[in-house]
């Protein structure tokens, strides 16, 4: 998995495995940091799930790290690509 950004801050990139949306109770099993330029500047992820996942993996892109922050980024700011085998 990879993730880019065009953003002049740093966001994050975070999983959680549950059976509903994740809520700002909730914790993520990885939290990885997105890195800020405006140029493009990104992360590659050699992504392995946990065994114990075993429910819906949600993904979302957040502007703080903090497990208890859903905030959204600005469209357009984040590029992420992955595969699923």
């Amino acid at each position: 998995m990879s993730a880019i950004s065009l953003g002049s801050v740093v966001r994050f990139l975070k999983f959680w495995s549950k059976a509903t949306i994740p809520l700002t109770t909730d914790v993520p099993f990885f939290t990885f940091p997105i890195p800020a330029n405006t140029q493009g500047a990104g992360v590659s992820i050699p992504l392995s799930i946990p065994a114990e996942v075993s429910q819906t993996i949600w993904v979302a892109i957040t502007a703080s790290g903090a497990d208890n922050v859903l905030d959204a980024v600005p469209a357009g700011e984040i590029y992420v690509n992955g595969i699923v085998l």
